[in-house]
């Protein structure tokens, strides 16, 4: 079941690091550096996502912190799919990025959990496997229909 919300997390982040800034130019018709920037946004706020899911596990435990983040993200994601708007697109970006870095401490800490004895190996495959995961997936990304401008 990890492995699964490890997967899907991982797909998602790495279709947002390469289609963000394209998304921006071709969809939403702003410059490559307005796109890049929003992806700039997209990492400091999920560096400070990170941060909150850490203390969230602290406080509310890693599932429920998982359970949180992938409830409402689907809904934020279709939402931002959807928009032609920069300033709504800008805006749903800071609670995506948040939910996309959120559950990631969470999801590292319950693969050592389940591997007491083999904490390397835990934090490998939620590293690596999540990575090479999210990398085979991207390409796929590319053959969905994107709406027109």
């Amino acid at each position: 079941m990890l492995a699964c919300v490890l997967f899907g997390r991982s797909i998602i982040f790495y279709g947002f690091n390469t289609f963000l800034v394209l998304y921006w130019m071709h969809i939403l018709k702003q410059s490559n550096t307005s796109g890049s920037l929003a992806l700039s946004v997209l990492f400091i706020v999920g560096a400070t996502g990170t941060i909150i899911g850490g203390h969230l596990v602290d406080h509310i435990g890693a599932v429920k912190t998982i359970r949180f983040a992938f409830t409402i993200m689907p809904f934020l994601l279709l939402a931002f799919s959807l928009t032609k708007s920069v300033i709504v697109a800008s805006a749903l970006l800071l609670p995506i990025g948040m939910l996309i870095f959120i559950p990631y401490s969470a999801i590292v800490l319950l693969g050592q959990r389940y591997l007491p004895n083999q904490m390397g190996l835990a934090s490998g495959v939620t590293l690596g496997l999540a990575i090479s995961i999210g990398g085979i997936a991207t390409p796929f990304w590319a053959r969905l229909p994107m709406p027109r401008a």
